[in-house]
């Protein structure tokens, strides 16, 4: 692919009554996807009504002024209009075809949704439900009781959907004030792959987006993270023949300086498929230590600092020991750095696979929020493939020892029976 094929250059525009549309035109397919940004998402929220973002979007979901829950579930459906909530948006996907249809839709749940009481009960019923089931899960809840230590009382500790306990709280005024600061044309990014052409889509879009709100603005402040000082070593008590582990500590954003050799260093750490990586050679292949194991850095990179995490299943009598033998695979790397195999398997993976980020509609979506969200030029992929090619073994080395540190893991140990010494 020559360097012009990776660009990201997303057609910008004003749509509606202000709203800020990018818009990528891919005329052979068949379908579009949409995205829709509200101002508030996760960054927003407080441990008291964490996850309002989402409920919100889901709410909106839930029926309108014209149409109840189950007329607008049907008439989706007859069009083939598949919708998403997430945390502060929303996300559709259609036929060419049914786009005057998602239209009508739009100018529905964005100007006029209804909050009904019994809808209401039930949806928060639902998503409680539903995140009370993942966190029955131990592997779950050791990646849980991992970002609680890692970011203590920061607002790093926030989890997309929220909590039980926190969605349990949120009341119906909270979601009209939310509705009511965001859903204006100036709180709304969108993002839009699709096969029509820009005209047809503004076009589509007239008297469809809210009004703008007069002294609004999109919102692009960040909270203060502060990772916990006191390194923790938690078991947490889990009737079950499998015992998860956790370990971590406070990570890197998603486009820090350092991030290309950190997705190398993933690879070759404990990121990559099969036996490959060094812990899943060392631990499953070698000793036979786990069940599985997966470690990376990248993967929770975001607009805050992610996990530096590691995660595995493994027996109960296998904990200590297996504890051990991860922090001495992380100590080895540090110590010696990458073998040069190692290193050029992991260049040839990753300049292969960036192939697959246009492959989807959803990925190409992804590529332009991100390129919104860290103000990256359109040639950003062409730098990063750049920079992957260029990254030697001392530069290896040398990002791998400022970014990872033995003394400052946290463990988080989820299972039937407790290591020696823990709490």
């Amino acid at each position: 692919m020559s360097n012009a094929s990776w660009l990201i250059s997303p057609q910008k525009s004003l749509i509606g009554e202000g709203a800020t549309l990018h818009f990528i035109r891919r005329p052979w397919a068949s379908m579009l996807t949409l995205r829709i940004i509200f101002s508030e998402d996760i960054y927003s929220e407080t441990s008291s009504n964490n996850g309002i973002s989402y409920l919100a979007s889901r709410m909106m979901l839930e029926g309108t002024e014209q149409w109840s829950s189950q007329e607008l579930n049907i008439y989706m459906e007859k069009y083939a209009i598949e919708a998403l909530a997430l945390p502060g948006g929303l996300q559709f996907a259609c036929l060419k075809d049914s786009w005057p249809k998602l239209q009508k839709v739009l100018a529905e749940i964005l100007k006029r949704p209804k909050l009904e009481q019994g809808r209401f009960s039930k949806v928060k019923r639902q998503i409680e439900q539903e995140l009370k089931s993942s966190f029955d899960d131990s592997d779950q809840l050791a990646h849980f009781h991992l970002r609680q230590a890692v970011f203590d009382k920061s607002p790093g500790n926030l989890l997309p959907t929220g909590s039980p306990q926190s969605i349990s709280s949120i009341g119906e005024s909270q979601i009209r004030d939310y509705w009511a600061r965001n859903l204006h044309a100036d709180a709304i990014r969108m993002y839009m792959v699709a096969p029509m052409d820009s005209n047809c889509i503004e076009k589509g879009f007239q008297g469809v987006l809210p009004n703008l709100e007069p002294g609004s603005y999109f919102s692009k402040d960040l909270p203060l993270i502060e990772p916990r000082k006191q390194i923790q070593q938690k078991f947490v008590l889990k009737d079950r023949k499998k015992t998860s582990i956790a370990m971590g500590h406070i990570g890197v954003r998603r486009w820090s300086e350092d991030y290309a050799c950190l997705r190398l260093i993933d690879q070759v750490l404990g990121a990559s498929s099969g036996f490959t990586s060094r812990l899943a050679s060392r631990l499953r292949e070698d000793l036979g230590l786990c069940y599985y194991i997966y470690g990376d850095v990248c993967s929770s990179a975001g607009r805050i600092p992610g996990i530096f995490q590691i995660m595995m299943g493994t027996s109960p009598e296998n904990v200590e020991e297996a504890i051990g033998q991860i922090k001495l695979t992380v100590e080895e790397l540090l110590n010696e750095g990458p073998e040069l195999m190692e290193l050029e398997d992991a260049r040839s993976y990753l300049l292969g696979s960036m192939a697959f980020s246009f492959e989807t509609h959803n990925s190409l979506i992804q590529l332009m929020t991100e390129k919104q969200n860290y103000n990256l030029d359109e040639d950003f992929l062409v730098q990063d493939r750049e920079r992957l090619k260029q990254i030697s073994s001392e530069d290896f080395h040398q990002v791998a020892c400022r970014t990872f540190d033995l003394s400052k893991l946290h463990s988080i140990v989820v299972g039937a029976k407790s290591p020696a010494n823990w709490v």
